[in-house]
């Protein structure tokens, strides 16, 4: 509560929507769904994000592989988890910015194959090191991944939008959310 009172500012859209919440919702949903663009992206993470939680539940096996049952078996998997949670928490915005600086399709890709080489190493490795260390690569390029559509969707909005018809950016990324959230709910 308090990140929200004092870390953020409430962002309003000029034109607020008006209608049901329901019709409002369908309509965004109408309008993400008719644009092909749109579609191959929510595709491409929505497979992603499935591959990710179809293999959360096994790494807890890997730790226990390793470590074997007893005491240091809860801390062995705190430390593959919780270091891997907390990496992925803050790589996640500077996937988006080097998105911005060399393009989410390069990014989305190299954090696909690396998402995938680091599930194909995590049954190989051999201590809780490494099996950490191979943790944070896959929730690091996990992050990378999920930030990825977030950002295109914005960019596609942005390019159509006013403040951006003469190659010139918007002041913020609010801005750039404002726009997306105008987008989706107006549509």
């Amino acid at each position: 509560a308090l990140l929200v009172t004092f870390g953020s500012r409430e962002v309003r859209p000029e034109v607020v929507p008006e209608g049901s919440v329901v019709s409002l919702a369908f309509g965004a949903i109408r309008g993400v769904l008719s644009d092909r663009v749109v579609r191959r992206i929510f595709a491409i993470f929505g497979l992603a994000f499935l591959a990710t939680q179809m293999t959360r539940p096994y790494i807890p096996v890997l730790v226990e592989e390793i470590v074997g049952g007893g005491p240091g078996l809860a801390s062995a998997i705190a430390l593959v988890a919780g270091t891997a949670a907390l990496v992925g928490a803050l790589i996640s915005p500077i996937g988006g910015a080097i998105g911005d600086r060399i393009g989410f399709r390069p990014v989305l890709t190299a954090a696909l194959i690396g998402g995938g080489v680091a599930l194909f190493a995590m049954p190989l490795a051999g201590g809780v090191t490494i099996l950490a260390l191979i943790a944070v690569v896959l929730a690091s390029c996990t992050a990378a991944v999920s930030g990825s559509p977030r950002s295109v969707n914005t960019a596609m909005v942005l390019r159509t939008s006013s403040c951006t018809r003469n190659n010139t950016a918007c002041p913020s990324a609010w801005s750039g959310a404002r726009a997306m959230t105008k987008a989706w709910l107006l549509s």
